[in-house]
Protein backbone atom coordinates (compact mmCIF):
# COMPACT_ATOMS: atom_id res chain seq x y z
CA UNK A 1 0.00 0.00 0.00
CA UNK A 2 1.26 3.46 -0.84
CA UNK A 3 1.90 5.69 2.12
CA UNK A 4 2.08 9.46 1.92
CA UNK A 5 3.41 12.03 4.31
CA UNK A 6 2.61 15.73 3.92
CA UNK A 7 5.16 18.36 4.84
CA UNK A 8 4.38 22.00 4.05
CA UNK A 9 4.03 22.58 0.33
CA UNK A 10 5.72 19.32 -0.57
CA UNK A 11 4.65 15.74 -0.02
CA UNK A 12 6.79 12.59 0.03
CA UNK A 13 5.35 9.30 -1.21
CA UNK A 14 7.11 6.01 -0.50
CA UNK A 15 6.47 2.88 -2.54
CA UNK A 16 7.92 0.02 -0.44
CA UNK A 17 6.89 -2.80 -2.79
CA UNK A 18 9.65 -2.00 -5.30
CA UNK A 19 13.02 -3.76 -4.78
CA UNK A 20 14.73 -0.40 -4.35
CA UNK A 21 12.02 1.97 -3.10
CA UNK A 22 11.68 5.09 -5.17
CA UNK A 23 10.74 8.24 -3.32
CA UNK A 24 8.54 10.88 -4.83
CA UNK A 25 7.46 14.31 -3.76
CA UNK A 26 4.96 16.72 -5.21
CA UNK A 27 4.75 20.45 -5.73
CA UNK A 28 1.95 22.87 -6.54
CA UNK A 29 -0.51 21.05 -4.32
CA UNK A 30 0.15 17.65 -5.93
CA UNK A 31 -0.39 18.89 -9.48
CA UNK A 32 3.22 18.01 -10.32
CA UNK A 33 4.98 14.87 -9.03
CA UNK A 34 8.76 14.44 -9.02
CA UNK A 35 11.20 11.64 -8.31
CA UNK A 36 13.57 12.19 -5.40
CA UNK A 37 17.08 10.95 -6.11
CA UNK A 38 20.00 10.71 -3.64
CA UNK A 39 22.41 13.68 -3.84
CA UNK A 40 20.33 15.48 -6.46
CA UNK A 41 18.87 18.87 -5.49
CA UNK A 42 15.13 18.79 -4.82
CA UNK A 43 12.91 21.50 -6.25
CA UNK A 44 12.06 24.15 -3.70
CA UNK A 45 9.40 26.80 -3.40
CA UNK A 46 11.52 29.17 -5.50
CA UNK A 47 10.99 26.95 -8.57
CA UNK A 48 7.20 27.08 -8.13
CA UNK A 49 7.26 30.83 -7.53
CA UNK A 50 9.45 31.46 -10.57
CA UNK A 51 7.12 29.34 -12.72
CA UNK A 52 4.23 31.50 -11.50
CA UNK A 53 6.06 34.64 -12.66
CA UNK A 54 5.99 33.70 -16.36
CA UNK A 55 3.13 35.49 -18.08
CA UNK A 56 2.64 32.87 -20.78
CA UNK A 57 -0.57 31.69 -22.36
CA UNK A 58 -1.43 28.30 -23.82
CA UNK A 59 -0.36 29.24 -27.37
CA UNK A 60 3.10 30.50 -26.43
CA UNK A 61 6.48 28.84 -25.99
CA UNK A 62 8.92 28.93 -23.06
CA UNK A 63 12.58 27.93 -22.90
CA UNK A 64 14.28 27.19 -19.58
CA UNK A 65 18.02 27.25 -18.92
CA UNK A 66 19.17 24.72 -16.33
CA UNK A 67 16.05 22.59 -16.13
CA UNK A 68 17.30 20.21 -13.44
CA UNK A 69 14.55 17.80 -12.43
CA UNK A 70 12.04 19.60 -14.65
CA UNK A 71 10.00 21.04 -11.77
CA UNK A 72 9.73 24.57 -13.11
CA UNK A 73 8.98 23.49 -16.68
CA UNK A 74 6.30 21.07 -15.48
CA UNK A 75 4.71 23.69 -13.23
CA UNK A 76 4.50 26.18 -16.12
CA UNK A 77 3.03 23.61 -18.50
CA UNK A 78 0.53 22.36 -15.92
CA UNK A 79 -0.51 25.88 -14.95
CA UNK A 80 -1.07 27.45 -18.37
CA UNK A 81 -0.88 24.60 -20.90
CA UNK A 82 1.98 26.06 -22.95
CA UNK A 83 4.94 24.36 -24.63
CA UNK A 84 8.19 24.33 -22.59
CA UNK A 85 11.66 23.25 -23.73
CA UNK A 86 14.54 22.94 -21.28
CA UNK A 87 18.30 22.60 -21.52
CA UNK A 88 20.29 20.84 -18.78
CA UNK A 89 24.07 20.44 -18.62
CA UNK A 90 24.21 17.43 -16.29
CA UNK A 91 23.21 14.22 -18.03
CA UNK A 92 21.88 12.60 -14.84
CA UNK A 93 19.55 15.53 -14.23
CA UNK A 94 18.45 15.61 -17.87
CA UNK A 95 17.47 11.94 -17.56
CA UNK A 96 15.68 12.62 -14.27
CA UNK A 97 13.83 15.54 -15.84
CA UNK A 98 12.71 13.38 -18.77
CA UNK A 99 11.49 10.71 -16.33
CA UNK A 100 9.51 13.34 -14.46
CA UNK A 101 7.92 14.54 -17.69
CA UNK A 102 6.72 10.99 -18.38
CA UNK A 103 5.59 10.60 -14.76
CA UNK A 104 3.34 13.63 -15.18
CA UNK A 105 2.13 12.59 -18.65
CA UNK A 106 3.28 15.89 -20.15
CA UNK A 107 5.53 14.65 -22.96
CA UNK A 108 3.32 16.46 -25.46
CA UNK A 109 4.11 19.83 -23.85
CA UNK A 110 7.50 19.55 -22.12
CA UNK A 111 10.90 18.33 -23.28
CA UNK A 112 14.35 18.51 -21.67
CA UNK A 113 17.53 18.12 -23.68
CA UNK A 114 21.05 17.60 -22.45
CA UNK A 115 23.24 20.48 -23.55
CA UNK A 116 25.33 23.49 -22.61
CA UNK A 117 23.93 27.03 -22.61
CA UNK A 118 27.33 28.25 -23.82
CA UNK A 119 26.94 26.24 -27.03
CA UNK A 120 23.33 25.00 -27.14
CA UNK A 121 22.33 22.17 -29.48
CA UNK A 122 20.60 23.10 -32.72
CA UNK A 123 17.25 21.75 -31.50
CA UNK A 124 16.83 25.05 -29.67
CA UNK A 125 15.45 27.68 -32.06
CA UNK A 126 17.12 30.74 -30.61
CA UNK A 127 15.27 33.99 -31.13
CA UNK A 128 11.94 32.20 -31.58
CA UNK A 129 10.61 31.72 -28.03
CA UNK A 130 8.03 33.94 -26.38
CA UNK A 131 9.53 33.57 -22.91
CA UNK A 132 12.86 32.52 -21.39
CA UNK A 133 13.38 31.64 -17.73
CA UNK A 134 16.15 30.46 -15.44
CA UNK A 135 16.98 29.88 -11.81
CA UNK A 136 20.75 30.45 -12.17
CA UNK A 137 23.24 29.48 -9.47
CA UNK A 138 23.03 31.84 -6.52
CA UNK A 139 26.72 31.93 -5.58
CA UNK A 140 30.14 32.61 -7.04
CA UNK A 141 32.60 29.79 -6.29
CA UNK A 142 35.03 32.37 -4.92
CA UNK A 143 32.53 33.78 -2.41
CA UNK A 144 31.39 30.59 -0.67
CA UNK A 145 32.41 26.95 -0.40
CA UNK A 146 30.71 24.76 -3.03
CA UNK A 147 29.15 21.47 -1.98
CA UNK A 148 31.35 18.38 -2.07
CA UNK A 149 28.60 16.72 -4.14
CA UNK A 150 29.36 17.66 -7.79
CA UNK A 151 25.71 17.81 -8.84
CA UNK A 152 24.83 20.25 -6.05
CA UNK A 153 27.98 22.30 -6.61
CA UNK A 154 27.13 22.87 -10.29
CA UNK A 155 23.52 23.72 -9.45
CA UNK A 156 24.32 26.26 -6.74
CA UNK A 157 27.63 27.87 -7.82
CA UNK A 158 28.91 29.57 -10.97
CA UNK A 159 31.76 27.21 -11.78
CA UNK A 160 31.20 25.91 -15.30
CA UNK A 161 29.63 29.11 -16.63
CA UNK A 162 29.10 32.74 -15.62
CA UNK A 163 25.96 34.76 -15.06
CA UNK A 164 26.78 36.69 -18.23
CA UNK A 165 26.61 33.44 -20.23
CA UNK A 166 23.31 32.46 -18.61
CA UNK A 167 21.80 35.83 -19.45
CA UNK A 168 23.16 35.72 -23.01
CA UNK A 169 21.36 32.40 -23.58
CA UNK A 170 18.09 33.77 -22.17
CA UNK A 171 18.26 37.00 -24.17
CA UNK A 172 19.21 35.31 -27.43
CA UNK A 173 16.40 32.77 -27.03
CA UNK A 174 13.43 35.14 -27.10
CA UNK A 175 11.75 37.12 -29.84
CA UNK A 176 11.83 40.92 -29.78
CA UNK A 177 9.58 42.01 -26.86
CA UNK A 178 9.74 38.46 -25.48
CA UNK A 179 10.12 38.21 -21.72
CA UNK A 180 13.15 37.09 -19.74
CA UNK A 181 12.46 36.00 -16.15
CA UNK A 182 14.98 34.93 -13.53
CA UNK A 183 15.47 34.81 -9.79
CA UNK A 184 18.46 35.97 -7.77
CA UNK A 185 19.63 36.76 -4.29
CA UNK A 186 18.87 40.30 -3.16
CA UNK A 187 22.52 41.18 -2.51
CA UNK A 188 23.35 40.42 -6.16
CA UNK A 189 20.63 42.58 -7.71
CA UNK A 190 23.09 45.36 -8.60
CA UNK A 191 25.33 42.91 -10.47
CA UNK A 192 22.34 41.36 -12.25
CA UNK A 193 20.80 44.68 -13.29
CA UNK A 194 24.14 45.84 -14.70
CA UNK A 195 24.05 42.89 -17.11
CA UNK A 196 20.43 43.61 -18.07
CA UNK A 197 21.04 47.30 -18.75
CA UNK A 198 20.40 48.23 -22.38
CA UNK A 199 19.13 44.73 -23.22
CA UNK A 200 15.81 44.54 -21.36
CA UNK A 201 13.16 47.17 -20.74
CA UNK A 202 9.96 47.22 -18.69
CA UNK A 203 11.92 45.49 -15.92
CA UNK A 204 9.95 44.61 -12.79
CA UNK A 205 11.62 43.64 -9.53
CA UNK A 206 9.39 41.33 -7.48
CA UNK A 207 10.72 40.80 -3.93
CA UNK A 208 9.94 37.62 -2.00
CA UNK A 209 9.59 38.65 1.65
CA UNK A 210 10.15 35.78 4.14
CA UNK A 211 7.82 37.54 6.60
CA UNK A 212 6.18 40.93 6.88
CA UNK A 213 8.71 43.49 8.06
CA UNK A 214 11.79 41.43 7.11
CA UNK A 215 14.30 41.94 4.35
CA UNK A 216 13.81 40.11 1.06
CA UNK A 217 16.44 37.45 0.38
CA UNK A 218 15.27 36.56 -3.14
CA UNK A 219 13.98 38.77 -5.94
CA UNK A 220 12.29 37.71 -9.18
CA UNK A 221 13.27 39.89 -12.15
CA UNK A 222 11.25 40.09 -15.36
CA UNK A 223 11.84 42.27 -18.40
CA UNK A 224 11.24 42.46 -22.14
CA UNK A 225 13.85 42.18 -24.85
CA UNK A 226 14.47 45.33 -26.85
CA UNK A 227 11.98 47.62 -25.12
CA UNK A 228 12.74 50.85 -23.29
CA UNK A 229 10.05 51.02 -20.62
CA UNK A 230 11.04 52.20 -17.11
CA UNK A 231 11.94 49.91 -14.24
CA UNK A 232 9.33 49.24 -11.55
CA UNK A 233 9.45 47.80 -8.05
CA UNK A 234 6.53 45.49 -7.26
CA UNK A 235 5.08 45.09 -3.78
CA UNK A 236 6.13 41.44 -4.10
CA UNK A 237 4.86 38.56 -2.01
CA UNK A 238 5.06 37.86 1.73
CA UNK A 239 5.67 34.12 2.07
CA UNK A 240 5.13 33.37 5.76
CA UNK A 241 2.80 34.53 8.51
CA UNK A 242 4.12 35.22 12.02
CA UNK A 243 3.48 31.60 13.06
CA UNK A 244 5.63 30.27 10.19
CA UNK A 245 2.77 29.02 8.04
CA UNK A 246 2.40 30.20 4.46
CA UNK A 247 0.29 33.30 3.91
CA UNK A 248 -2.95 32.89 2.00
CA UNK A 249 -1.40 34.69 -0.98
CA UNK A 250 1.59 32.33 -0.99
CA UNK A 251 -0.71 29.30 -0.64
CA UNK A 252 -2.60 30.36 -3.75
CA UNK A 253 0.62 30.25 -5.74
CA UNK A 254 2.40 27.30 -4.14
CA UNK A 255 -0.57 24.96 -3.75
CA UNK A 256 -3.21 26.12 -6.16
CA UNK A 257 -1.14 27.22 -9.16
CA UNK A 258 -2.09 30.90 -9.24
CA UNK A 259 0.18 33.27 -11.14
CA UNK A 260 2.11 36.09 -9.53
CA UNK A 261 0.68 39.55 -10.16
CA UNK A 262 3.38 41.92 -11.37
Amino acid sequence: MTKSKESGVFSVIDQPKRPTPDKFYSVMGGKVKLRAMPDYPRAGADAVLLAAAIGADSEETVVEAGSGSGALALCVARRVGCRVEGIELQSELAVLGSENIALNDLSNRVSIHEGDIINPPSIFKLGMYDHAVANPPYFESSSSQPSSVPCRALSHHFSHSSFEQWFHFLLSSVKPKGTVTLIGRAERIGVILKQLEGELGDIVLFPLWPRKGTSAKLVIIRGRRGTAGPMALSSGLVLHASDGSYTEEAEQVLRHGSGLIF
